[in-house]
């Protein structure tokens, strides 16, 4: 089974800016076609959940995946599906 994992840090920025939010469920990942360099992710707040996203759940925190939002090759979704896949906080401000 895939996994994703997400540092204590990155957890407590994403329950924080929820809660200045007012709302929301967890963090939405996926990815998109960028440029020159192939596909790069997105991250968003999902105020709901799809019957198809993939739900993982770390240190409390939600992070929904959403396939049909992947307007890529099965090769990069599988990237956001990846065994020990850690997102990390590297700011502690949101923007």
């Amino acid at each position: 089974m895939a996994q994703l994992s997400i540092t204590n840090a990155a957890a407590e920025q994403i329950q924080r800016v929820l809660e200045e939010r007012g709302h929301g469920l967890g963090l939405r990942v996926s990815v998109k076609p960028s440029g020159c360099s192939g596909y790069s992710y997105v991250l968003d707040f999902a105020d709901e959940a799809a019957n198809d996203d993939v739900v993982f759940e770390d240190h409390g925190v939600t992070v929904f995946v959403s396939p049909r939002r992947c307007r890529c090759s099965t090769a990069v979704r599988s990237i956001m599906s990846r065994r020990g896949s850690t997102a990390s906080s590297a700011s502690t401000t949101p923007t």
